[in-house]
């Protein structure tokens, strides 16, 4: 795609606001990133996950903000329960889950895992 060179123009052309992956000087995510937030994952009987992937989490929230996730049953799954993973933004709700039976492959988390590789800056 072209990019605009003008002064006049890279100000307001559409066309040089198109986000790019990261380089290794950025911030993981860019607050121009579209992401998923302000989602609710609310009562889900979640259970016998991961006979394929062993590394399946009963809800995996991942590059995303303001997820809420209430009143869960999560049970007999290889790892974490409920897993917050990398590039994550914050404003999260996690209450009234009944998390059990969860790491029956691995015995390196609990039933609730928190990971982050590097921060995000707005």
């Amino acid at each position: 795609m072209a990019t605009c060179t003008t002064s006049a123009c890279a100000t307001s052309c559409s066309r040089t606001r198109n986000p790019r992956p990261p380089q290794a000087t950025e911030p993981l995510l860019r607050s121009d990133w579209k992401f998923a937030r302000t989602r609710a994952v609310t009562g889900n009987h979640i259970h016998d996950i991961g006979t394929i992937d062993k590394q399946a989490a009963g809800v995996q929230i991942e590059t995303v903000a303001r997820i809420r996730v209430d009143h869960k049953s999560i049970y007999d799954g290889p790892r974490a329960g409920i897993d917050v993973g990398d590039g994550n933004r914050g404003g999260h709700r996690i209450t009234h889950n009944d998390v059990f039976d969860t790491v029956l492959e691995s015995g390196d988390h609990g039933a609730f895992n928190s990971r982050g590789a590097r921060p995000l800056l707005h």
